[in-house]
């Protein structure tokens, strides 16, 4: 058995329980360099005031995983076509998926550069489609993201077509180790190829996008509690249980009979 695939498979196990065990939500900052180009209107494509971007400028954004936003049903370990599930965390749904509207995405991200500045914040009320997930593409180890947002759509003799807004990120690996870690977080280092891009269609044709690459990946560290404001906060906490206490006893207690 070719030696990715064996590995892959033992880190099937690894991340078995990963939507109950993993961070919960967890951001990365990153930096990259856009490698292509294509909008025949920026100012409507991109809403950019100027000419957006061009090839070779600096990219910035955030990447933000939220693993417990994933639905169980769409989501684990399987088989999709050439794609091969170490795991797939799924938050999809909304009017063209003809599912319930998520209530948050596994997914999230932000993107800019130069007067390009691009973003998804919450699930579309028209559908979207969202995951995080690992294994083998065509026999390739990767590690992926996806949204895709159906902002609008417009009735047409062969059905209602939508304008989409997508976002994809793809980290491939040569062979072991992997491009993501036993809690399904991608690994920029294990990568050897990337596609990454943005893409705006309407009825499925793209008419613009950008693509990018993805040079440092920095995860956000959760602010630590300053040790001063946890021991207020306890002393307050006590102070409140001694309170309510004290009125709980006081109600309990049998109030003399008034003068005649």
């Amino acid at each position: 058995m070719h030696a990715v695939i064996k590995g892959t498979m033992a880190l099937a196990l690894a991340v078995g329980p990963l939507v109950a065990n993993a961070d919960d939500v967890v951001t990365y900052d990153y930096t990259g360099t856009v490698t292509s180009f294509n909008s025949p209107n920026p100012a409507l494509d991109f809403n950019c005031p100027t000419a957006c971007t061009s090839v070779g400028a600096p990219v910035t954004g955030t990447i933000t995983i939220n693993f417990a936003a994933a639905i169980p049903s769409q989501s684990g370990p399987g088989t999709s076509g050439d794609y091969s599930y170490v795991f797939n965390a799924s938050s999809s749904g909304g009017g063209y998926t003809n599912l319930p509207t998520p209530e948050a995405l596994v997914y999230t991200w932000t993107l800019q550069s130069d007067d390009l500045s691009l973003a998804n914040n919450s699930p579309s009320y028209n559908g979207a489609i969202n995951s995080v997930s690992g294994g083998l593409a065509y026999g390739i180890p990767y590690w992926g993201a996806t949204d895709v947002e159906y902002m609008s759509g417009a009735q047409t003799p062969g059905g209602i077509k939508y304008f989409t807004t997508s976002n994809s990120i793809n980290l491939y690996g040569g062979n072991l180790p992997l491009p993501f870690d036993s809690n399904g977080l991608p690994i920029l280092g294990n990568a050897v190829s990337q596609s990454n891009n943005v893409t705006e269609a309407y009825g499925g044709n793209a008419y613009a996008s950008i693509g990018y690459t993805i040079n440092s990946l920095t995860r956000v560290q959760a602010p630590e509690i300053d040790p001063t404001s946890a021991v207020s906060g306890l002393t307050l906490l006590l102070g409140s249980i001694l309170v309510l206490r004290g009125r709980r006893t006081t109600h309990g207690q049998t109030l003399p009979r008034p003068p005649l």
